[in-house]
Parts: structure tokens; C-alpha cells; sequence
């Protein structure tokens, strides 16, 4: 929506308290949700308005080094300056923590904080005349101004593909999408250069091959480059938890150890960082509060008949998907007539991890020259009502099964890109079939794999739900906490469970 204009600076800040203090001070104001949150709607909300970010004099951070509120000032400022009218910023004085304690402790008034920014405000202003015009030179401060927030670069290549940080994980930034804000920054750029007279500053000689060159420059390890053959990893020089271990949410990075041993909040739930590349993230936040009264009778209860073997690898499952994790090498086969609830109980899992992270495959298309190529970033592989193909092309599907499922990795051909070498998926395939199918598993690896989970009963039309799958998505907070509880399960057992009960399916 669009922000009030009451005259003067929009005061940016950090948290809604602070956000209050500003607008009581009689200033349009926007609370950042964290130091380095949000910053891409920030540009849209405050474009072409003149800003002053006001940052916070908190700790440095005993693991990193950094202090987060003047980070987070930093950062927006740098990506603000290049959209708005005018851009200073500021940190209160050392005795005041932040703006909210600086109005309520110290007296703050409008009119003394205009004249402390006036007076301390940082207003520095791009660089136009550069050093020279070397790709790497040029890359370099391309970064800075687009793609840089506080000490990081948020623009990462890997597998030929780039990647830009929205906040929360690492999306997909079409090549085009770089190229043409470059021309735009080249635009009045000076550049120095040495002659027999001295130094001299001509116009910046910029076109597409400058462009290329930048694009490869870009690709040096300290600028946008990542070398990890897996991900999710982190990145940047950082180290934390193994990414196994770690679920992105969209308001934090779930630390799973911390939050199945019970411990407080602050432990658990880490806040997001460019510093951990994951291309994945649960498109809802973490509300450990959240219920699922209809997953519970629906699915649990209907779909599951209430039997706690299925119930618990059902759960496991789930559980395992929302991970990186593929250490168990399993697949899940759930087998049952049309309309005993086994497709409901599959879509159950692109509920959690959500239909963009989530992909659709055949064992024909497995087969096929350019069959893995959609599986590529893939949280989950659904094959629904899965069919075997001529015996030739099953021989070829059962084999990539097996490597995706058993950590191995592939040479993967993509349509007018490089491919892939030596990459490992980090998927999880779950088929819905009605019958178990004849694979030509001669020497019973794919039998080892499997888990077979049995829907025997077909559900009546009149007790069908119709909006069950949009009541299961408003339920996918609560769904999750179950799903964490097999995975503690799992994870305690060190195998999924197996129903004893077998089922004819007719």
C-alpha cells in the first residue's frame, strides 16, 4: 500500500516499537521486521521519497563479529539509495539503544532529531568516476550498488543458473534480469586513465561484450560464485549447524536438535541469513501454538483408519520431507484403489513443502534425455498413478530411482544450458499407484527402498470434502509440528517405522 506523505524524511527503523516512536515525532515511518528483512518491499514503499534509516547502538555479535543494528542500516541504506530521492542514515547517540528509548528516556523531539541528522547524518553518494575499467573493477561495484547487503554479496551463481536472496532462501534471477540494470549503471560513469600527459577521465566505453566480461568476472569466488557441489551450505566464510538439520520457515531458519530437546524459542528459531544458500524454504511460518483438527480426523483419522503404525511412518515421512536430509535412502510407494485417499494423503506433502518446490515425474521422464532436468532445487518428486513404460526405458527409470534415492550423483542434461556434472539430489519421490508394479528389480534394491504404505478402503462420494485441500493448506502450521514429531521419532529409532499389517488391495 502506499505510505502517508506528511512532509519531510520517511523515518525507516528497525521493529514496530520504534516504527511508533517515529510516527508519534510526527514523521512517516516504516518498521523494518528485522536488521536485514524486507528490504525488497522496502524499495517499492519509499521510492522516490527522501529516507533517513535510523539504526540501533546494540552488542556485537560474540559469533560473528557483527553488530546487527548497524548492519541492517547499512544494508538498507544501500539498497534504498539507488531508488529514492535523497538517503542519510544515522545511529542514535552511544547512551540511547535505539529510537524508542532515545524519545522515552532522553526527550527526543522532532526538531532535535532533525538537527542531529543534519548534523551526523551519512550521505554518501555513488561512485562515478572509477578507478579503471577492469571487468573485475566493474563487477565489483556493480555488486555494491544492486546486489549487496551490509558485508554480503546476495547474488550467487551455481550450476549455471544465478540465484538472488529474497529474504528467506535463494531464488531464481534470470540472467536478463542482471544485464540490463548494468547498462543503467554504466550510464554517466567516468573512468581514469593514464596518458603521457597524466591521468585523464573519459566516458566509461560500456557495451555487450563489457557486459560479458562483467557476468564472468562476477563468477570469482569472493564475489558471487559458490563452489559447494551440495546445497543447501552455508556460504560466505560462515559456519553453523549441519543443513541437515535445519528447516528455513518464512519467519526463520528452524534449528530441528534445538527444538525437539525443548529448548527456548530464541535457540531454535534462528533468524534468516544471505550466509545460508538454500534454495528451499516451508511457504508458512513457524507457529509452535499451530493445530490440525481436520488433518487429524480427515487424514489421520479417515484416510489412515486411525492405525498408528501408518499413522507414525506416515508422519515420519512427512517429517523426512521437509528436510535436506536423505541419509535413510527411501522411497515411499503408498498403494491403494482410486479414492481410498492415497492422492490426498500425497498432496498432504506439496501442502508442506509447498507446489513451487515441488516436482512431477513419470518413469517415462525419467527415462528420457532431459528427464531430471525439472527435478533440479526440488524438495519433493511426486509420481502419481506411476506406470511402467517399455521394459527398455523401466530398466533405465528403476536405475535413476535408485541413485536418486541412494544419494548418488548425476550428470544432468538441461534444454539450452550447460549440464549439470556430478549433482545430488536432495528430493524425496513418493508414488501413488493402485497395484505395486513389476519393476525389474532383479537384485532387490529397489524391494530394500521402498516403503509401502496401504490405503485398502475406498472413501464414499457422500463423505468426500471438497475444500478439503484448502482447509489442509490453512492447517499447514499445525501439520508441520506433527510432521517434527515423527521426525524426532525417526531420528530416535534410526529407521521408519513398518505397519505389520498387510493389506490385499482387490
Amino acid at each position: 500500500s502506499a505510505l502517508a506523505n506528511n512532509g519531510g524524511p520517511v523515518v525507516i527503523v528497525e521493529g514496530m516499537t520504534d516504527a511508533a516512536a517515529a510516527l508519534d515525532l510526527g514523521f512517516d515511518a516504516v518498521g523494518r521486521p528485522s536488521n536485514l528483512a524486507g528490504l525488497d518491499a522496502l524499495k517499492e514503499l519509499v521510492r522516490g521519497r527522501e529516507v533517513v534509516i535510523v539504526g540501533e547502538n546494540d552488542n556485537i555479535n560474540p559469533q560473528t563479529g557483527q553488530r546487527p543494528g548497524h548492519e541492517g542500516m547499512t544494508a538498507a541504506f544501500q539498497v534504498l539509495r539507488s531508488v529514492v530521492k535523497s538517503a542519510k542514515m544515522v545511529l542514535p547517540p552511544e547512551h540511547a539503544k535505539d529510537l524508542r528509548s532515545w524519545v522515552r528516556k532522553y526527550g527526543l523531539t522532532r526538531e532535535k532529531l532533525l538537527a542531529y541528522i543534519e548534523e551526523k547524518g551519512q550521505d554518501r553518494t555513488e561512485q562515478t568516476v572509477l578507478p579503471d575499467d577492469q571487468p573485475y573493477t566493474l563487477a565489483k561495484l556493480f555488486l555494491d550498488r544492486e546486489y549487496r547487503v551490509g558485508r554480503r554479496y546476495v547474488l550467487k551463481k551455481l550450476d549455471g543458473r544465478w540465484y538472488r536472496y529474497n529474504g528467506v532462501k535463494y531464488v531464481e534471477e534470470p540472467e536478463d534480469k542482471i544485464r540490463g540494470p548494468m547498462y543503467d549503471w554504466a550510464q554517466g560513469k567516468l573512468v581514469t586513465r593514464a596518458s603521457e600527459k597524466g591521468e585523464r577521465v573519459e566516458a566509461l566505453n560500456f557495451n555487450r561484450a563489457a557486459v560479458s566480461n562483467m557476468l564472468d568476472a562476477m563468477l570469482a569466488p569472493k564475489l558471487c560464485q559458490v563452489s559447494s557441489l551440495t546445497y543447501p551450505c552455508w556460504i560466505n566464510g560462515a559456519k553453523g549447524p549441519d543443513p541437515r538439520d535445519l528447516i528455513a520457515f518464512a519467519n526463520g531458519i528452524l534449528y530441528v536438535p534445538a527444538y525437539l530437546e525443548g529448548r527456548p524459542e530464541k535457540e531454535y528459531l534462528l533468524p534468516h541469513t544471505p550466509d545460508f544458500f538454500t534454495l528451499f524454504s516451508l511457504p508458512f511460518a513457524f507457529d509452535p501454538t499451530a493445530e490440525c483438527p481436520v488433518f487429524r480426523e480427515a487424514i489421520l483419522g479417515g484416510s489412515l483408519e486411525g492405525d498408528q503404525e501408518k499413522i507414525d511412518l506416515f508422519l515420519e515421512w512427512l517429517g523426512y520431507n521437509m528436510t535436506s536430509d536423505t541419509r535413510m535412502q527411501k522411497i515411499m510407494l503408498m498403494r491403494g484403489l482410486k479414492g481410498s485417499g492415497k492422492s490426498t494423503c500425497a498432496s498432504v506433502i506439496e501442502t508442506l513443502v509447498g507446489e513451487d518446490q515441488r516436482a512431477s515425474t513419470s518413469f517415462r521422464d525419467l527415462a528420457s534425455n532431459f528427464g531430471l532436468e525439472s527435478l533440479v532445487g526440488a524438495q519433493a518428486v511426486l509420481m502419481g498413478d506411476a506406470r511402467l513404460p517399455a521394459r527398455g526405458d523401466s530398466m533405465q527409470a528403476l536405475e535413476v530411482l535408485l541413485k536418486i534415492s541412494g544419494e548418488d550423483t548425476f550428470n544432468v542434461n538441461r534444454k539450452h544450458i550447460v549440464a549439470l556434472k556430478s549433482h545430488r539430489f536432495r528430493c524425496k519421490v513418493t508414488m501413488t499407484v493402485n497395484e505395486i508394479p513389476q519393476l525389474p528389480d532383479h537384485a532387490g534394491a529397489m524391494e530394500r527402498r521402498l516403503l509401502i504404505l496401504d490405503f485398502p478402503n475406498m472413501v464414499s462420494e457422500e463423505s468426500k470434502d471438497v475444500d478439503l485441500k484448502e482447509k489442509l493448506e490453512e492447517e499447514a502450521p499445525g501439520i508441520a509440528l506433527l510432521a517434527l514429531d515423527g521426525l524426532r521419532r525417526l531420528r530416535e529409532n534410526g529407521h521408519f517405522t513398518t505397519p505389520e499389517k498387510w493389506y490385499a488391495i482387490p
